[in-house]
């Protein structure tokens, strides 16, 4: 049986396809939970807030001055450092560091009845105390600050009281812990400074006994012989130009002898410029003898006369006398000039040898000048130690005290958390229209991700 043309031909619904309105049904059901949940959140929260009382906070103020002997550095556990290390930001920070260490914060616990007051656990209560401690510095000061924020006041002050009383105690101990610590390292490098010096003086003693020197040290005072082997080198060069002068005297006495022999003129000219007194007498003996003779010439007398052959002949002896004399003398020259001869040849083989030993003696005197160096610069660290030892002696058990600008912490009668009720009405009536908007958005977004589809 045929069915009318005017009927519309009846056709099976494929899978995936769904009606416009099971789709948007979907996404509004989704939506609404989403309103509901962000409804819901805002609702706890607020009530949340309601619930909770207000906050007092509690301050103390403490006046932090670096110590002259002592700072500390960035490491709250408790090691410090030189004083030309820290800059005063960095101090302040330390400061800062320890007030906020966990060593500081167990011991106040510990000290104080705040373990029981702030949970009855130890690791409950300084977790606690970690999130509601604040330090900070004042710009500009030397002061810092040191707070504490509960629902309790009476809490709060007692937790800020705890905290700055330990650690002011706790820096005093630091402080004191590293004047002990430098006090034992001074001690180590003096010893170890008096090690080095007796190495040093072993040093020069050892150098000064290689060039002949003999060292001595007293109040002070370095002595040594290398003056006296200087003022030697110059004695024995001065003997050497003497005894050449004199040997170059010797030759020409002798040369002069040596002349006389052949040279009657020579050799009374000898005997008149001689200084010898027996040799004056001598002379003066043969002119009188040479007058007396040429008196009687004069007088007339001839050559066989007996008075002028005596006379002669007593002239001719004192001439071979004083020959005979010349010769003696020139002699006994020959034998002193061999003698100054060897004398100048040691003379000169010391100052040779001297010579030859100069630029040992050069080396050698620069090491005994470096090696005294030495000493003197070890001897005078060991005694700068000592002096600082004694410094640190009297400064081992001291420290710097920081003045506590308020002693006592007042108890804080407002609390801090003003605006609360106007944050928490805020966020109620904000959260609403959040709501709605993030349901029509999720709308928005399944109707353009799934478009309506139409069955033909």
């Amino acid at each position: 049986m045929n069915q009318p043309p005017d009927m519309p031909v009846q056709r099976a619904i494929s899978p995936g396809h769904l009606r416009p309105s099971r789709v948007m049904r979907r996404w509004w059901i989704l939506a609404l939970l989403c309103l509901l949940v962000i409804i819901g959140s805002a609702y706890m929260l607020t009530s949340w807030f309601g619930m909770r009382g207000p906050l007092y906070e509690s301050r103390a103020l403490i006046e932090v001055k670096e110590s002259p002997a002592v700072s500390m550095t960035s490491k709250a556990s408790g090691t410090v450092s030189s004083p030309s290390a820290s800059h005063p930001n960095t101090f302040l920070n330390t400061q800062i560091e320890i007030a906020r260490a966990e060593a500081t914060l167990k011991r106040a616990l510990k000290e104080s009845d705040l373990i029981n007051r702030l949970g009855g656990n130890q690791t409950a209560a300084l977790e606690r105390v970690q999130r509601s401690l604040q330090v900070k510095t004042l710009r500009g000061t030397d002061l810092i600050e040191i707070s504490y924020r509960d629902e309790d006041p009476v809490i709060a002050k007692d937790a800020v009281t705890a905290v700055y009383q330990t650690y002011v105690a706790r820096r005093t101990e630091l402080e004191v812990q590293q004047n002990k610590e430098q006090l034992e390292a001074l001690q180590q490098e003096l010893e170890q400074s008096r090690k080095r010096l007796a190495e040093k003086r072993a040093d020069l003693i050892q150098v000064a006994q290689k060039m002949g020197i003999i060292w001595k040290e007293e109040n002070g005072a370095h002595t040594s012989k290398l003056a006296d082997q200087a003022q030697s080198a110059t004695l024995v060069e001065k003997q050497l130009y003497e005894a050449r002068q004199e040997k170059e005297q010797l030759v020409f006495e002798i040369y002069k002898l040596l002349l006389l022999e052949d040279n009657e003129t020579m050799l009374l000219l000898h005997y008149e410029e001689s200084p010898n007194a027996a040799a004056k007498k001598h002379y003066e003996r043969y002119m009188r003898a040479y007058m007396e003779l040429q008196d009687l010439k004069n007088a007339g007398l001839g050559e066989g006369h007996p008075e002028l052959r005596v006379k002669e002949k007593q002239l001719a002896e004192l001439k071979a006398t004083m020959k005979n004399r010349a010769l003696s003398v020139k002699e006994t020259l020959k034998i002193k000039l061999k003698l100054v001869e060897e004398r100048v040849a040691g003379l000169e083989e010391r100052v040779r040898l001297r010579q030859q030993q100069g630029s040992h003696i050069t080396r050698s005197s620069e090491d005994f000048n470096q090696a005294r160096k030495d000493y003197q610069a070890a001897k005078q660290s060991s005694e700068e130690t000592e002096q600082q030892i004694q410094i640190e002696h009297l400064t081992a058990n001291s420290a710097s005290h920081p003045a506590i600008v308020h002693e006592q912490p007042s108890l804080a009668s407002h609390p801090s958390t003003k605006g609360r009720a106007f944050y928490t009405t805020l966020f109620t009536a904000i959260s609403i229209p959040l709501a709605t908007i993030v349901a029509l958005t999720l709308c928005y977004l399944a109707e353009f991700i799934f478009p309506k589809r139409v069955d033909v």
